[in-house]
C-alpha cells in the first residue's frame, strides 16, 4: 500500500486528471475497491474523489468508517454539498460514533475557514447527537472532542443567536453526567455555557434555576459548584454567578424563601469584606435573609470550606482577627450577628487545636 500510495501521490501532483481516472477504474474492481479511501487519503483530495468515497459508502461497497479518510487531507476546498453528504452519511451509517467524525468534518471545513457560514440544521443535529451526551466512553475518547464541540457551538451561536438557549439547555440537562461532555473535568462545554450567560444572563438564570434545586441531586450539586467557581468547574477568573443580575437572584429566592435562602448561602461566593466587589452577593444575602439562623449556619459552612495548609490554630486565629477587623467597619445587624456567631466557633476551634498541638497531635 505504501508503494501504491507513493505512486498515486506522484500521479496526483503531476496528472490529477489521470489520477482521477485511475481511482475510477480501481473503484470498479472487486478486489481494489476496498483500498480506494486509503489510496485517496494517501495521495490527494478533490471534490470528485470525496464524492467517490461518499458514493461507495452509500452503496455499501466500503464501510462507513472510511469516511474518516476525508479528514486526513485538506478538505477546505471541497464543496459544501459534498461535505453535507459526508456528514449526513456518517450520522446515518454510523449511529454509534458517526457524530464525532461529523463534528471533525464540520470543524475542518467551516471553522478553519472562517469565511464560511455553518449550515444551521445539520450543525445543530451534530451538536445535539447522543454521542456527546449519552456515551459511556466519552471520557476515554475525549481527545479534543469537547474543544471542537465548543468552537463549533460558539460559531453557530454567533451566526444564529436564537440557538444559544437550545444548546445551553442541553448542557444544563446533562450537567455533571459522566457519560457526557458536560460531565468531563473542566469541560469546554462549561465555557460555552459561561459565554451564553454573559450574553443572556436573565434568560439563562431562568433556565439554570430549573435544574439548580432544591432538591439537590448530582446535577444540582455540580451546577451550584460551577456557579460558585469551585472544584474543577472553574471557567474563568470570575464565577458564573457573578454574571447574573442580582435582582434576578433575589426574585428567585423570594419565590420560596424557606427553601432557597439557606440553599443560596451554600454556594454564594464566601466573601464578606465591604470593600471587596466579590462580597456584594454574600453581603446582600445576609442583609436580606441573615435574620434566619439556617442562612447564617449554611453561609458559615460555605465560608469555612477553603483548603489550606499549615497550622490550623494559626489559620483560625488569623481568620478571627480578620473578621473582628471587618466588624469594626460593619453597620448591618445581620452581618454583625453572623460574625459574632462565627467568632464563637473560631474560639472553640482555636482551643481544640491548641490542646492538640500541646499533645503533639497534628492530625486533622
Amino acid at each position: 500500500m505504501n508503494f501504491l500510495g507513493g505512486y498515486f501521490r506522484a500521479l496526483f501532483e503531476r496528472e490529477p486528471r489521470l489520477w482521477e481516472e485511475h481511482l475510477d477504474l480501481l473503484s470498479k474492481n472487486f478486489f481494489f475497491k476496498q483500498f480506494i479511501p486509503e489510496l485517496t487519503s494517501l495521495s490527494g483530495m478533490s471534490d470528485r474523489s470525496a464524492e467517490r468515497i461518499v458514493a461507495m459508502v452509500r452503496g455499501g461497497e466500503v464501510d462507513a468508517r472510511h469516511l474518516g479518510a476525508l479528514l486526513r487531507r485538506d478538505i477546505a476546498g471541497l464543496s459544501e454539498a459534498t461535505i453535507k453528504d459526508a456528514i449526513n452519511l456518517t450520522l446515518e451509517k454510523m449511529p454509534t460514533n458517526g457524530a464525532y467524525i461529523a463534528l471533525l468534518l464540520l470543524h475542518h471545513h467551516y471553522i478553519i475557514d472562517d469565511q464560511r457560514i455553518l449550515p444551521r440544521g445539520i450543525t445543530t443535529r451534530v451538536l445535539l447527537d447522543p454521542f456527546f451526551w449519552k456515551n459511556a466512553g466519552i471520557e476515554t475518547n475525549k481527545s479534543r472532542v469537547d474543544y471542537d464541540w465548543r468552537e463549533i457551538a460558539s460559531r453557530l451561536s454567533r451566526e444564529n443567536p436564537e440557538i444559544d438557549e437550545l444548546l445551553a439547555d442541553t448542557i444544563l440537562v446533562n450537567f455533571g453526567k459522566e457519560d457526557s461532555i458536560a460531565g468531563l473535568y473542566d469541560s469546554e462545554a462549561y465555557r460555552f455555557l459561561y459565554e451564553t450567560i454573559q450574553r443572556k444572563p436573565s434568560a439563562m438564570w431562568a433556565r439554570i434555576t430549573s435544574y439548580l434545586g432544591p432538591p439537590i441531586d448530582k446535577r444540582a450539586y455540580s451546577l451550584k459548584e460551577w456557579l460558585k467557581g469551585e472544584k474543577g468547574f472553574k471557567t474563568s477568573e470570575s464565577s458564573a454567578l457573578e454574571l447574573i443580575e442580582p435582582a434576578d437572584i433575589w426574585a428567585w429566592i423570594d419565590g420560596d424563601v424557606d427553601k432557597r435562602a439557606w440553599y443560596f448561602a451554600t454556594f454564594v461566593a464566601p466573601h464578606i469584606e465591604p470593600d471587596d466587589k466579590r462580597s456584594s452577593l454574600a453581603r446582600e444575602l445576609l442583609i436580606r435573609y441573615g435574620s434566619r439562623a439556617e442562612v447564617r449556619r449554611n453561609f458559615t459552612a460555605n465560608y469555612s470550606s477553603e483548603v489550606s495548609w499549615g497550622s490550623l490554630k494559626e489559620r483560625f486565629e488569623k481568620k478571627k482577627e480578620h473578621l473582628l477587623e471587618v466588624k469594626k467597619r460593619e453597620h448591618n445587624l445581620n452581618i454583625i450577628t453572623w460574625i459574632d456567631e462565627y467568632v464563637v466557633m473560631l474560639d472553640q476551634d482555636i482551643e481544640r487545636e491548641k490542646i492538640r498541638e500541646e499533645h503533639g497531635d497534628f492530625g486533622a
